[in-house]
C-alpha cells in the first residue's frame, strides 16, 4: 500500500514536534556543524522512514547550516525565506515495503585529512575548527587526524586519540567542501589490521 504523506501537515504534528525537540536536546541545543544556539532545525538524514524515523537519522542544525546543506545562497535574505517559506513536499512512502536492512559492520577505519594554508591564518583554524565538528557530529568507531601543512612540503599529523567519527558519505561531502577538495586518506585501523594478520596466519596455519 502506498500512501502520500503531506510533507507540512506532519512537519507540524506532535508526533514530529516530539521528535525534533528530542533531536535538539540531544544535540544540547545546538547546531552539530558550527554549534550555534539559533534558529535550530532538525534536518533529515534520508527519507526512508519518515513518520517512523530513527534518532539517527536526523540531525540539528542552524538556520545557516541547513541553507548550505541544501546548497541554498550563502546570504541572510535566502536563509530567512528559508526559514519562513511555507512547506508543499508530498513524499510517497509504501507502508508494505520492509525497512532497509541494517549496515552490515565495518572494521574500524581511520581518515588523514590534510589541511592546506590558504593565507588567511584565520580562515585556516576556523575551517579546521568547522572540519573538526563535522568529524565529530557523527558518533562511531573510527578515527581520523589532521595533517596541516605550513607550507607546500612541511606539515604536522595531530592526532584526535580521545575522540571518534563515523566515516560516511554524507561527512566526506562536507568536508569536502569545507576544504575544497577530496584531499583525505581512508585507511583501516592499527586494530583492524591486527585482527587481519592474525586471521590470515591462522587461515595459513
Amino acid at each position: 500500500m502506498t500512501k502520500t504523506i503531506d510533507y507540512e501537515a506532519y512537519l507540524l504534528s506532535d508526533a514530529w514536534k516530539t521528535l525534533s525537540d528530542e533531536t535538539k536536546r540531544l544535540a544540547g541545543n545546538r547546531c552539530q556543524v558550527c554549534y550555534s544556539d539559533d534558529k535550530l532545525h532538525a534536518h533529515h538524514r534520508t527519507y526512508l522512514r519518515i513518520g517512523r524515523e530513527l534518532q539517527s537519522d536526523l540531525i540539528a542544525l542552524c538556520a545557516h547550516c541547513h541553507a548550505l546543506f541544501h546548497g541554498k545562497v550563502d546570504s541572510p535574505r535566502e536563509i530567512e525565506r528559508l526559514d519562513n517559506a511555507p512547506l508543499t513536499k508530498k513524499i510517497f512512502i509504501d507502508l508494505d515495503a520492509p525497512l532497509p536492512l541494517p549496515t552490515p559492520p565495518q572494521e574500524p577505519r581511520h581518515i588523514l585529512i590534510s589541511m592546506r594554508p590558504c593565507g588567511d591564518a584565520l580562515r585556516d583554524i576556523r575551517r579546521t575548527q568547522n572540519v573538526f565538528r563535522v568529524l565529530t557530529s557523527s558518533q562511531g568507531k573510527d578515527t581520523f587526524s589532521f595533517k596541516i601543512y605550513e607550507d607546500d612540503d612541511k606539515f604536522q599529523i595531530v592526532d584526535f586519540p580521545d575522540q571518534s567519527t563515523h566515516i560516511n558519505e554524507e561527512s566526506l561531502t562536507r568536508i569536502s567542501r569545507l576544504i575544497g577538495s577530496r584531499d583525505y586518506e581512508i585507511t583501516r585501523t592499527q586494530a583492524a589490521e591486527a585482527r587481519q594478520g592474525l586471521l590470515e596466519q591462522e587461515r595459513a596455519g
